[in-house]
């Protein structure tokens, strides 16, 4: 389920012309319906901790107002007789599994906190690596994101990351960590963590699937490297 709570004034757009939409009364949404208060097309995703976007959408002049869950970020199928919708209001996750979504904490500022692991043992010395992160991530809009690296051999290793600003495909440098090495003496880190501020690729960008990259300067053991969600947030509060 999903669900509107209390008093909100959202915009929503027919394409050409904008109204905001006072929500002054719970909606709810049940994603195993399919149109209004629904989800827009198809069936539920069958993989967990799969990520939909939630949008208001309305008929003509704000009339009858409603939730619609959708896989697209931009575009959702819009039911007959709806021609109003907002941006991304919310992203949130389906644990197909246990029928489930999956537990979060959300801020008026938009921001949703839920930890989810986006990827592990990574350990390519291939530069730039792309890491698709498209299931978790909500697509043109921003999330912190924790990463872990471990390197248990006893050689320091250098571990850099780098953003797809706007979805261009051209990764733009901005941390790396370097002597990361285990020694028989415990003498040297071989773990190193970091929380860093992502910007997400848009919908339909050129490299849009390449949602982040990393690279070891060398063969690392261990745990190697690990990704994951600390918080994120939709298009609609980004600005």
């Amino acid at each position: 389920m999903g669900s509107i709570d209390g008093i909100a004034t959202i915009p929503v757009t027919d394409g050409s012309t904008m109204i905001n939409i006072e929500v002054s009364s719970n909606i709810t949404a049940d994603i195993t319906d399919s149109g209004a208060n629904g989800l827009d097309t198809g069936v539920v995703v069958t993989e967990d901790h799969h990520g939909y976007h939630v949008f208001l959408i309305t008929q003509a002049n704000g009339a009858v107002p409603a939730l619609l869950f959708s896989l697209d970020a931009v575009n959702p199928t819009m039911p007959v007789d709806y021609t109003y919708k907002s941006q991304s209001l919310f992203y949130i996750y389906r644990n197909t599994t246990h029928d489930v979504w999956q537990k979060y904490t959300s801020q008026r500022d938009g921001w949703a906190y839920s930890r989810h692991t986006i990827a592990s043992a990574l350990g390519s010395t291939v530069a730039d690596t792309a890491v698709d992160a498209r299931q978790y991530l909500p697509a043109g809009g921003e999330a912190m994101i924790l990463g872990k690296f471990e390197n248990t051999s006893g050689t320091n290793r250098k571990i850099s990351l780098a953003f797809n600003l706007a979805g261009s495909g051209n990764p733009t440098p901005f941390w790396s960590a370097s002597n990361i090495r285990q020694t028989s003496a415990r003498s040297a880190r071989s773990t190193v963590t970091q929380t860093y501020w992502l910007p997400v690729p848009p919908s339909g960008s050129v490299a849009e699937a390449e949602t982040f990259y990393y690279d070891w300067d060398g063969s690392v053991t261990g745990d190697k490297a690990a990704f994951f969600t600390v918080a994120f947030r939709t298009v609609a509060y980004c600005g």
